[in-house]
């Protein structure tokens, strides 16, 4: 699991190659599914991803990043995870 984890990391886009303070509707997919997997793993990177992914998440969530950054912030994966797949439709 840890492997799969690290390969799904390294999959980002490197900040060289993404700009992450323009929205894009691609790249905010990918954005939300590494942090519903980093989430149900309880990984402490998705403190990491929240941050540095700001823009994207919040263009995709609106009013309800906050939230979620709250509960990830206090590191209540359980609780982050539900809210997020409550907000957002992977379809």
């Amino acid at each position: 699991a840890f492997n799969s984890a690290i390969m799904r990391i390294n999959l980002l886009p490197s900040p060289e190659i993404a700009d992450l303070t323009v929205f894009d509707p691609a790249l905010s997919k990918h954005i939300i599914e590494e942090l519903d997997h980093l989430l149900s793993e309880a990984d402490t990177r998705a403190n990491r991803l929240v941050r540095e992914a700001a823009i994207q998440l919040n263009a995709v969530l609106g009013e309800h990043y906050d939230t979620l950054v709250s509960y990830i912030e206090i590191f209540d994966y359980e609780n982050a995870l539900e809210f997020l797949r409550k907000f957002y439709n992977k379809n």
